[in-house]
C-alpha cells in the first residue's frame, strides 16, 4: 500500500500552494489598500477537486472505487462541489464535511470486502497496526489497537469482528485528530487576520486548501506532516507581519509577543542564563522602539529566547 507515499505528496501538493502564496506577496512592498481578498469559488473548488482525486485514489487501491456506496458518496461529494458559489467559512464547513464523510465511508467497505477472505482480513489488519502505530498510546485509540494486535496473532477467526471494532474507535480518533488540526490552522489565521494580511488572497485561500487537507487526512503521519507546515508557517508569516502590516500594527504584534513571552518568564519557568539576558534585552528595546527595524531587534531576541524543563526534586 502506498500510505507513506501519498502522505509525502499530499505534504508536497499543500506545500506548493503556501509557497505560491509567499512568493506572491514577496511581490508586493505592503498589504494591498482593501481590508479583506476578493477570493474566486473556482480555486476553492479545484482545491477540492484535486483531493477527489486523491480520495479516488484510495478506493481504488483498497479496491472499492466501484462500490454502489462509495459511487453514491463521491457523486454527493462532487455535486457539493459543482455547488459551491462563494468562500465563506459556511461554504468550506460545508465541503469538509463532504470530504470527509466520502473519505470515512472507505472504511467500512474495506472490511467488508474482506469478508470471505480471511488472507484478506490479516492483510488489512496488519495494514491498519502499521499505519496506526504512531499513535497506538492514543486513549481513544489504544485499547482497540491492542485488540487487533492480539487478535491478529492469536484468533484469526475473529478478525472481521475485531476490525469492525477498530473502525468504530477511529471515528473518534479522526474526529479529535481534525478537530486539533482545525484549531491550528485556525489560530494562525486569526493571527493573519489579527495583524492586516487578509488582503492576500493567495494566503487566505492556502487557509482553505489547509482545512480542506485536513478533512481527508486519516493516517496519523498525515496529520503530523499537515501540523508541521502549519507550525513551519508561523515564523514565516511572523516576518510577513513585519514586513508588510503597517507600524502601529507591527508594534502591537510585536508587544503581543513580548507579553506572551513575558507571562512563561513570570510563571517561574527557568531560563537559560543567556535567554535570561536576552529577555531583559528584548524589554529594554521595545520600551524604545519607535522604527520597523527597532521592532525586528526585539523580534530577533525573543527568538533566541529558550526555556528550560524544570528539575524535580528527588
Amino acid at each position: 500500500m502506498e500510505q507513506s507515499n501519498r502522505t509525502m505528496r499530499m505534504y508536497q501538493s499543500l506545500a506548493e500552494i503556501a509557497e505560491q502564496a509567499l512568493l506572491n506577496m514577496e511581490t508586493q512592498q505592503s498589504a494591498p489598500a482593501s481590508t479583506t481578498a476578493e477570493l474566486d469559488p473556482s480555486i476553492l473548488k479545484a482545491f477540492a477537486k484535486r483531493l477527489v482525486k486523491v480520495l479516488d485514489e484510495i478506493a481504488a487501491e483498497d479496491e472499492v472505487a466501484e462500490h454502489a456506496q462509495y459511487v453514491q458518496a463521491r457523486a454527493s461529494l462532487m455535486a457539493t462541489i459543482e455547488q459551491v458559489a462563494d468562500v465563506t467559512d459556511a461554504t468550506i464547513n460545508h465541503l469538509c464535511a463532504a470530504l470527509s464523510s466520502t473519505r470515512d465511508a472507505i472504511r467500512p467497505l474495506q472490511i467488508a470486502a474482506t469478508a470471505d477472505n480471511m488472507m484478506a482480513q490479516q492483510a488489512l489488519a496488519q495494514h491498519w497496526l502499521d499505519v496506526y502505530a504512531p499513535a497506538s498510546v492514543d486513549p481513544s485509540l489504544s485499547e482497540p489497537y491492542q485488540a487487533l494486535h492480539v487478535t491478529v496473532t492469536t484468533n484469526r477467526f475473529g478478525l472481521l469482528q475485531a476490525l469492525g471494532v477498530f473502525d468504530h474507535e477511529l471515528v473518534a480518533f479522526h474526529r479529535e485528530s481534525r478537530e486539533f488540526l482545525d484549531e491550528l490552522v485556525g489560530g494562525l489565521y486569526l493571527k493573519v487576520a489579527q495583524y492586516q494580511l487578509l488582503q492576500f488572497a493567495d494566503l487566505v485561500n492556502f487557509f482553505s486548501a489547509a482545512h480542506l487537507y485536513v478533512a481527508i487526512a486519516s493516517a496519523p503521519e498525515e496529520y503530523m506532516v499537515i501540523g508541521q507546515l502549519i507550525q513551519q508557517l508561523e515564523p514565516v508569516l511572523s516576518d510577513k507581519i513585519m514586513s508588510l502590516s503597517d507600524l502601529p500594527t507591527v508594534a502591537a504584534y510585536v508587544q503581543d509577543l513580548y507579553t506572551n513571552a513575558a507571562m512563561v518568564w513570570q510563571s517561574n519557568a527557568t531560563l537559560t542564563p543567556q535567554s535570561d539576558r536576552l529577555m531583559a534585552e528584548s524589554q529594554a528595546t521595545l520600551a524604545q522602539a519607535t522604527t520597523r527595524d527597532d521592532y525586528r531587534s526585539v523580534v530577533a531576541l525573543l527568538r533566541q529566547v529558550r526555556f528550560e524543563q524544570p528539575t524535580l526534586a528527588n
